[in-house]
């Protein structure tokens, strides 16, 4: 499940981990704008690597960042904005 620490069962996402999110989870959950309707803001980092990195399944933030310390060619960052109707 994508859900999960580690992908399984989804042979296109085979060998991808999953990291721990802002809920203390693992995974990804999809936007989730407050529930007043007010305008939340979005930002997504992708980074190109010089190197595969051994990370292990369901880090968080900090040990993501060491571990692509030294090997960021370039990065970016796609800001997108949602809001409840």
């Amino acid at each position: 499940m994508a859900r999960d620490a580690e992908i399984t069962g989804i042979i296109s996402l085979e060998g991808m981990i999953n990291g721990v999110n802002g809920l203390g989870r693992t995974g990804y959950f999809g936007p989730r704008p407050p529930a007043n309707g007010q305008l939340h803001a979005y930002h997504f980092r992708v980074y190109a690597l010089d190197a595969d990195l051994a990370l292990v399944p369901g880090l968080n933030a900090e040990e993501l960042r060491a571990a692509m310390d030294g090997h960021v060619l370039a990065s970016g960052m796609l800001m997108g904005h949602y809001e409840r109707k």
